[in-house]
């Protein structure tokens, strides 16, 4: 969770509903204004930059009719007060927050990572439901937008109070909404513990590059991958991942266990050297798996010992080896093109790249 800064003035369509029904319900407008629900949306995605006000994770939209956006609106004052108030919490602008379904729905854009069986596994606005936990939990509109609240273990993915950092009067708050909120359920967790690995390999790489960490978390906020919040200190800009970016990648190496890496047709995916079928990830694995996979992982059996790489942060099979593990799979002239650009672009030595030109165009 963090500090929101929400739009001072209202949707206009809201506002006008709520002159002229100022004691309607929420599902009343919701029903009644649908241009209005759409403006409001789109008004809270802006002003949230896009991510849930309690997990943060990616507000992920639809593009098909067979799914659903990954969105709906929470009130933080639950709406069950307005019947004993004079003030009608349904319609109140201040009271709205966009968040994801926490777990809850299984027709959801990327439900394989978003949905959760379980209802421990659930978050956000679930556990919260219509509780008054008005005084009892963090509103991200009144969180101090300079100060750290939480810190994060990079081993397990745990979100934590920074009892450090976090004002002294809020932390009692700041833990009761790990626990209301259910932040630190097992799905959150291993997302967070899959971007958080993704971090740490990039800062390692330019490190070992010779930048200085400053510099390293500099070019990683310029990226987007960071937000600077202060002299020396960074928090994630998108802590969560989301479909299209490297971070859905390492959490299905993740997913697939520590000696896993990406494989074949999703190296070349990853370093945009040929297009591939967006569905699936495929994942190399020493071993005999032991846990179930999501649906859209395809397990590959990997060679104890083999050379692996480290590409935008994602442990994976060096290029020359993907591009032979694709052999039957993409054409060979696809391939014979993906080896050429990966030579131009330095991810394969002249030597390499003439060896797998020789295999490629048998």
């Amino acid at each position: 969770m963090k500090h929101i800064e929400k739009s001072p003035v209202e949707p206009e369509r809201l506002a006008r509903y709520r002159q002229y029904h100022p004691r309607d319900t929420w599902d009343k407008f919701h029903k009644r204004d649908r241009v209005g629900y759409h403006q409001l949306k789109e008004q809270l995605l802006r002003d949230q930059h896009g991510l849930c006000a309690y997990c943060e994770i990616t507000i992920c939209l639809s593009d098909t009719d067979e799914e659903l956006d990954d969105f709906r609106v929470e009130h933080f004052h639950p709406k069950t007060g307005t019947e004993r108030s004079r003030h009608n919490y349904h319609l109140d602008w201040q009271n709205l927050l966009g968040v994801c379904h926490g777990g809850s729905q299984p027709y959801v854009a990327e439900a394989r990572y978003r949905y959760a069986s379980r209802a421990e596994d659930r978050s956000c606005d679930v556990p919260k439901s219509d509780k008054a936990l008005t005084d009892v939990i963090l509103n991200p509109l009144e969180i101090p937008a300079s100060a750290r609240l939480f810190k994060y273990d990079s081993f397990t993915g745990a979100m934590e109070v920074d009892e450090e950092t976090c004002p002294a009067e809020l932390v009692r708050k700041a833990r009761r909404s790990l626990q209301e909120l259910n932040l630190n359920c097992g799905r959150l967790k291993r997302l967070r513990r899959a971007v958080l690995e993704v971090l740490q390999e990039q800062v390692d790489s330019l490190l070992g590059e010779g930048m200085s960490l400053e510099d390293a978390l500099a070019l990683l906020a310029h990226r987007g991958r960071l937000e600077r919040v202060g002299h020396g200190v960074y928090r994630l800009a998108a802590p969560i991942p989301f479909a299209g970016e490297t971070p859905t990648y390492a959490l299905a190496v993740e997913q697939v266990g520590p000696s896993a890496v990406l494989w074949g047709e999703s190296v070349l995916a990853l370093l945009g050297l040929s297009p591939t079928d967006p569905a699936r990830i495929h994942v190399g694995f020493v071993g005999r798996l032991r846990r179930r996979i999501p649906d859209g992982i395809v397990v590959h059996s990997a060679t104890a010992g083999g050379a692996t790489a480290i590409y935008e942060g994602v442990r994976a099979q060096p290029v020359g080896a993907a591009l032979r593990a694709c052999r039957g799979a993409i054409l060979p002239e696809r391939l014979l093109a993906a080896a050429k650009k990966a030579r131009e672009r330095g991810l394969l030595t002249e030597r390499e790249y003439e060896s797998a030109r020789k295999e490629l165009a048998k």
